[in-house]
């Protein structure tokens, strides 16, 4: 496990609501290239080559966005990103909200689900630092799996910073002993998630839809419960239309880079849980 530094917002500052206040903190981070070095080398879980070579077959040729897109080869087995939060409620109506991000094979699906997701990073929302918190996690969770592209460990940190000494040790070296190379595929989560790493501005209320221009009043031709001459439904926005109306003009998260880099971004296109 890693430490990596975050901006958070001091345990004293929360009940103040202090949004401006935050502090460097220290903070237990496990890299997902290092949890699938553990997986592989360790626990010996392998993805049956036929299996990966299949997914990637019929995933292009039934030509979605993001396959299509992809330089990925055949043999790249694919990864996913699983955001979750919870609330847990203690004593005497107190309550504390928590958000991870887990990791997992897309092709590997054990008897037990809990034995598929592996926690990468897992912090109270309430010392979060407006979105800068999240970026931070999201930069170092990008560095990590581009490293997994060519089964190579890092040369340079996050940014081209130093690494430290014990992974200095590793650096250049394959990080599977088998060769296996890893894409990210798949992001996965929640509506609360979704907003957090996307900073979606409304999507609640009189706007019913971050995909697509459908609406809870106004327009009929725009009415979500509209099927039978809704307009909406050939409207989906394109990426372009995405970036523009979906997302904030500023402190847009990394993980946009990580999709953009293997996908033909479509964003939208995610699989809800």
């Amino acid at each position: 496990m890693e430490k990596i530094d975050l901006p958070m917002k001091p345990a004293d500052k929360i009940a103040k609501k202090d949004t401006e206040a935050f502090e460097m903190t220290k903070w237990p981070f496990l890299d997902p290239h290092r949890i699938i070095e553990f997986l592989y080398n360790k626990c010996k879980i392998e993805i049956p080559k036929e299996d990966v070579k299949q997914y990637w077959e019929l995933s292009r040729r039934n030509r979605e966005p993001w396959a299509t897109a992809s330089e990925a080869t055949s043999s790249h087995v694919p990864l996913g990103i699983y955001g979750d939060a919870a609330t847990i409620v203690m004593k005497y109506g107190a309550k504390e909200s928590i958000t991870a991000i887990f990791l997992n094979l897309v092709l590997w699906r054990p008897r037990s689900v809990r034995m598929s997701r592996f926690l990468v990073c897992a912090l109270p929302d309430d010392r979060m630092h407006s979105h800068h918190t999240l970026n931070e996690i999201l930069r170092r969770a990008c560095w990590s799996l581009n490293s997994l592209y060519d089964n190579k460990h890092p040369v340079v940190g996050v940014g081209g910073s130093q690494l430290p000494p014990h992974l200095q040790k590793l650096a250049g070296g394959s990080i599977t002993r088998v060769g296996a190379c890893f894409t990210v595929t798949e992001i996965r989560g929640d509506w609360q998630w979704l907003k957090k790493i996307f900073r979606f501005p409304g999507w609640n209320a009189h706007e019913m839809c971050h995909h697509c221009p459908a609406r809870s009043e106004g327009n009929h031709a725009l009415r979500y419960y509209n099927f039978d001459d809704a307009s909406w439904i050939q409207s989906p926005f394109s990426t372009v239309e995405f970036l523009s109306k979906a997302l904030p003009a500023t402190g847009v998260c990394t993980l946009i880079a990580v999709l953009k880099a293997y996908f033909e971004v479509f964003v939208l296109e995610v699989v809800y849980v």
